[in-house]
């Protein structure tokens, strides 16, 4: 009877002891869950609001993507417009070059071609120092945290503005119209970096010369009154080239005119040749075109030249000289003062 009562208690103590284990081991199971719930289902804060995760010395992102690499991508993207953004809105005057004329004739000329791309190469460059902070997978999307050391990205921006700097010297130094012309362009550029500069570093760079400095110089060509002849000889019959070279001696405060009669300093003669070569394509065709612009005193000797060749493919004769226009006209622009007119 005793053994009986005994081994009744124990199976009671037993049973007691299962039950409290039980719920001990259910409260430490909801405990765990709930952490695990936070981890998996709650969204780091990153996601809507990045000030707590980058200090003033950094410019933060967030980009998404269906994988790890499409969301830093994306980040950095999102970054590059954030930047851009505010650098504009930093903006406190009107950049803008407006062309200004007397009698007809340019004394101040337009921004270069190819700022943007300029400007454009440099942001890259700074971007390429964007870093990945935070990495997130929600199991639909991959959400990237991307950062930009503001200090290292003003070193790389203020090294090229330092090296703008040493081609705006030169170019007053040389004095000759169309590195005026181009002083005028990379002060534009210039400018636009230094913007970036200030809102990276709260900072601005002095520059050496200012656009008045610039413009006084110009005028001073300009009022020379020197006069250039312009003639050609292109397969398009609108002239597109003569046009082209016209606006660009203008811009270099040349007086241009497209009758002898009148009175000049210098004769300049475009002539632009063709020749088809052998393509293995079917309708495709590739042409060489030839450019020779040459420089003459009056007295009809030649002071100088510019010439190069350019070769395009296209559906058409006249498609294939589309696309070799812009590198023709680049050429153009970067060789003009091999003409040595001024």
């Amino acid at each position: 009877m005793f053994l009986k009562r005994q081994s009744f208690i124990t199976f009671i103590l037993l049973i007691l002891t299962l039950i409290l284990g039980g719920c001990g081991s259910a409260t430490k199971s909801k405990s765990t869950g709930k952490k695990v719930s936070k981890e998996m289902k709650g969204k780091p804060i990153w996601l809507s609001s990045t000030s707590n995760f980058c200090s003033s010395q950094e410019l933060c992102a967030v980009g998404e993507g269906t994988g790890r690499l499409i969301a830093e991508a994306s980040g950095r993207k999102e970054l590059s417009k954030i930047f851009k953004v505010r650098v504009k809105a930093r903006t406190k005057i009107d950049s803008s070059m407006r062309t200004t004329t007397d009698k007809d004739q340019v004394i101040s000329g337009t921004m270069e071609e190819g700022l943007t791309q300029q400007i454009q190469e440099t942001s890259e460059e700074v971007l390429e120092g964007v870093v990945t902070k935070e990495i997130y997978d929600d199991g639909e999307s991959f959400f990237a945290l991307v950062s930009l050391d503001k200090v290292k990205a003003g070193r790389i921006v203020r090294s090229k503005i330092e090296s703008i700097d040493e081609l705006l010297k030169n170019c007053i130094e040389d004095g000759r119209r169309h590195l005026l012309s181009q002083a005028l362009g990379l002060l534009k550029v210039r400018q636009k970096l230094n913007l970036r500069y200030e809102f990276l570093t709260n900072f601005k760079i002095k520059a050496p010369i200012s656009y008045k400095t610039i413009y006084d110089l110009k005028r001073k060509k300009a009022l020379l009154g020197t006069t250039v002849y312009l003639t050609s000889k292109e397969p398009d019959k609108n002239l597109g080239l003569k046009d082209y070279i016209r606006r660009l001696l203008i811009k270099n405060d040349f007086k241009v005119i497209e009758k002898e009669g009148e009175a000049y300093q210098f004769r300049v003669v475009i002539e632009l040749v063709s020749q088809k070569i052998y393509f293995r394509v079917d309708g495709f065709e590739k042409n060489k075109f030839s450019l020779r612009v040459q420089a003459l005193n009056k007295k009809r000797v030649k002071i100088g030249s510019i010439s190069f060749a350019v070769t395009e493919t296209g559906r058409s004769f006249w498609q294939s000289y589309e696309r070799a226009l812009p590198e023709i006209k680049r050429r153009i622009q970067e060789e003009i003062g091999l003409l040595k007119i001024d």
